[in-house]
């Protein structure tokens, strides 16, 4: 938009804008929870942070939203399953993302999806005020995240796409939606590891626009243009850590147990039911929900398991939390990685072990979900599929503030 005309639409758009915040709040978008799971075994981690099209305007559930077709999409290419967690505000702008993204655990994503611009197409940001701002935030977080980490910026939803904002009078920030679209694409460019999303047209005619299909049909353009960068990523990331590198996950680790706050605590039936759960599915004699808390593995809830705690030395579950993955150890005294565990050479003589992580509301592995049993077993008589489901379900609850009698 030429600058002259921006600056002097912007007092009559402001105005009209204005006149539309007050319907905000009418306008339906997703409530609770604020990850979408597709559930596999080594799942792709995105993070989509921002405003605009992560809102979810005009449906009820992150599922019928953007992340939910995302999830979906990009599990199908993969085979690996995806977790995509949402951090999303009406508000947000490329000023504010900063203060949101220093309180998230940005190591675990493997890819970051920027959905920026939208109030700033409304407000008529001019082109060379975005370029800068944008600029900055993507400098600062590229400097943050680790390596291989992918940043991707999405283009601006639409503004006539969210009902209230659906009037003539919307075409102006979408004009400049464009020209910001545009720079976007041109910085991303000049940054290594920062990649420009477009956004496909919205399908339908005016006024007979299906909301639900649009974000299925961008969710699949998007996943379709982040597929091949996160398998780059992955396989970036798949280096071997320095000492460095571990000290900086385990503190980051007993940071998450510890703003948990879940040590020591009561039992919960909320675990107790989980863990007797997995205990049946898996047909073993024991089961449990253990936290991993400095030199110690403490169990939040157990089933058929004696002490509430063991050394944290030569502990299965302080193994599992190293890898996203599950952790299988079909006969213990013949894997190096245990054979020489006390909980091995003696009581409980574990032979079978299945654990898969459990993360944090805040990202980090703070301990696992894990099954054992003093018989061996065979490859195919295990999947673990279940348990990652289970562990994800424990998951879910640790978003839930506890209650106690």
């Amino acid at each position: 938009m030429i600058d002259l005309v921006r600056v002097a639409m912007k007092p009559m758009v402001g105005r009209w804008v204005a006149s539309k915040i007050a319907s905000v709040d009418e306008v339906i978008r997703p409530s609770g929870a604020t990850q979408v799971n597709v559930y596999g075994l080594d799942s792709d981690r995105i993070l989509m942070i921002g405003s605009g099209l992560a809102v979810g305007w005009g449906v009820a559930t992150q599922d019928e939203a953007v992340a939910g077709g995302l999830a979906r999409s990009l599990a199908d290419l993969s085979g690996r399953g995806a977790d995509i967690d949402v951090q999303a505000a009406p508000t947000m702008t490329v000023d504010s993302v900063s203060g949101h993204l220093a309180q998230l655990t940005l190591r675990r994503y493997d890819a970051i999806a920027l959905f920026l611009g939208s109030n700033e197409s409304l407000s008529l940001m001019s082109e060379k005020t975005w370029r800068r701002k944008l600029k900055a935030l993507l400098t600062d977080l590229l400097a943050s995240v680790p390596a291989a980490t992918r940043v991707f910026v999405v283009g601006i939803q639409p503004a006539r796409s969210v009902d209230i904002f659906d009037s003539a009078t919307g075409d102006i920030p979408d004009r400049q939606a464009a020209a910001l679209n545009a720079v976007s694409a041109a910085l991303c460019e000049t940054l290594d590891r920062a990649i420009f999303l477009p956004l496909g047209e919205r399908t339908g005619t005016p006024g007979k626009r299906d909301v639900v299909a649009d974000y299925a049909n961008w969710a699949e353009e998007l996943s379709d243009a982040m597929f091949d960068p996160i398998n780059i990523a992955r396989a970036e990331g798949e280096v071997a850590l320095t000492a460095t590198d571990r000290s900086e996950l385990e503190r980051e680790r007993q940071d998450g147990v510890d703003a948990l706050a879940i040590v020591d605590t009561a039992e919960e039936d909320r675990f107790d039911r989980i863990v007797r759960m997995a205990q049946s599915l898996y047909g073993t004699e024991s089961a449990a929900f253990s936290v991993i808390d400095r030199d110690r593995q403490w169990h939040k809830s157990r089933a058929n398991v004696a002490d509430s705690q063991v050394s944290r030395v030569g502990s299965f579950c302080s193994i599992t939390v190293e890898d996203r993955g599950p952790m299988v150890v079909l006969n213990a005294i013949e894997d190096d990685r245990v054979s020489g565990s006390p909980q091995v050479t003696g009581n409980p003589n574990i032979r079978f072990y299945a654990g898969f992580p459990v993360e944090s509301p805040n990202g980090t592995r703070i301990g696992a979900l894990c099954v054992f049993d003093p018989n061996p077993r065979l490859a195919e008589d295990v999947d673990p599929a279940m348990l990652a489901q289970l562990a994800h379900l424990i998951e879910a609850e640790l978003r839930v503030k506890p209650t106690f009698d």
